[in-house]
């Protein structure tokens, strides 16, 4: 897994790939510099400071929120699984 960010932009968040960088497995970043580039539209009871991985659109969480203190421990949380029935359609 590799995280990737734009260059010249210094926020935190960042795109997360596979090491080949052939597969998109999702984003993750603080709840405020998601906010600022529009992915998170408004957060309450939560810190901006939280970290927050949201996997790609073909991926699903697997019971986890995706959130955490660090940004290892928000990947961490969320689980990148593949939707059973992908492929078979």
């Amino acid at each position: 897994m590799k995280l990737l960010k734009k260059r010249g932009y210094t926020g935190t968040v960042r795109k997360i790939v596979t090491d080949n960088k052939t597969e998109v497995l999702g984003i993750v970043g603080t709840f405020k510099d998601l906010m600022e580039i529009g992915v998170v539209e408004s957060v309450t009871d939560i810190s901006l400071d939280t970290w927050l991985c949201i996997p790609h659109p073909d991926r699903c969480f697997d019971g986890q929120n995706g959130m955490g203190a660090t940004r290892e421990e928000a990947i961490q949380n969320t689980l990148f699984v593949k939707k059973s029935w992908e492929g078979t359609l």
